[in-house]
């Protein structure tokens, strides 16, 4: 589970390298909209300590599917949205899981290589 404060990996090309939640509710999954800011970026267009909107993509909480098998990944990761729910860079790197196509997020699942 991701709460406030928590810090998260950015797994597009915007720029960002690792951001902090800082907005959400108590309990965000997989799938959930959280308000981000940056902490470290690359060289990049976009500023560091900027707030923007991200997509939480993976976490190390272990999760159950209804099938019953348990999952969890090394690393809390997301990915940047802009209002309308699409991603603002052109290529996710890293695995994505199923869940984002239960949450209607058909664009990022298209950008990835690996779909868990």
């Amino acid at each position: 589970m991701i709460g406030r404060g928590t810090y998260l990996h950015v797994t597009d090309n915007s720029g960002a390298k690792i951001v902090k939640c800082i907005g959400g509710n108590n309990k965000i999954q997989i799938g959930d909209a959280i308000t981000v800011a940056v902490q470290k970026k690359q060289k990049a267009k976009i500023d560091s300590r900027s707030v923007h909107k991200a997509v939480v993509v993976t976490t190390k909480k272990q999760h159950k599917r209804n099938d019953g098998s348990l999952y969890s990944f090394d690393t809390n990761t997301c990915v940047f949205v802009n209002q309308r729910l699409t991603p603002i860079g052109n290529r996710v790197i890293g695995a994505t899981t199923y869940e984002l196509r239960i949450s209607k997020l058909m664009k990022i699942l298209s950008l990835t290589k690996i779909c868990l």
